[in-house]
Parts: structure tokens; C-alpha cells; sequence
């Protein structure tokens, strides 16, 4: 089981607009931020199986690739890729499927 967590705080000083949620695998928790329940309900959706994915990811600690691998692993959980919109926000129905390059891997 995870949990999961509404943050009206993020967890580092200075979020980008985009930083909406994060897992915490010492609580194993996704937390997600309030603010993020005002953008559409596909983002929200991407959102939170990207995070899913990183609660399943047996190699969590190994930082290197840890960002595509929890999209591949939420695709392989719904049989559905994590597409991300043109401001590298996750979504369910729109967006490239791939995680664009300029984000961190």
C-alpha cells in the first residue's frame, strides 16, 4: 500500500511551477501538492502514476535514469504511457510520450 499525502509546502526553497509531487519511500508516501488539484484532471492523473511509479521502482536509490524508469513502470502497471505537455507536466491524454530531454532523467 502507499499513501498518499496533500503538501501545502514543497519540500525544497524554490519549486518550478511543475513541481506539483513527489514519493517519499521513507514514509511510503506520494505527496502531492494542493495547488496541483487546480490544473486538469489529465495532468493530475499522469502525475500521480509517475509518482506510483517510482513506489514500485526496486532500483529507487540508483538516481541514474530513476525518471523514465518510474514512467515505464506505471506504463507497464496500466498498460498506458506517461505523456508529458510542452511544459514538461505528466499527463494521461496529451503530450509526446517520452520524457523530453531538457527534464532531469
Amino acid at each position: 500500500d502507499v499513501g498518499l499525502i496533500m503538501e501545502t509546502k514543497h519540500f525544497v526553497k524554490n519549486p518550478r511551477p511543475r513541481d506539483m509531487a513527489w514519493y517519499d519511500s521513507k514514509d511510503n508516501c506520494v505527496h502531492l501538492m494542493w495547488s496541483s488539484l487546480n490544473i486538469s484532471i489529465h495532468s493530475l492523473c499522469g502525475i500521480v502514476r509517475h509518482e506510483l511509479g517510482h513506489a514500485v521502482d526496486e532500483q529507487l536509490h540508483t538516481t541514474k535514469g530513476a525518471e523514465r524508469r518510474a514512467d515505464r513502470l506505471a506504463e507497464i502497471a496500466t498498460g498506458h504511457p506517461i505523456l508529458y505537455t510542452p511544459d514538461g507536466i505528466q499527463n494521461s491524454t496529451y503530450g509526446v510520450p517520452y520524457r523530453p530531454d531538457w527534464l532531469h532523467q
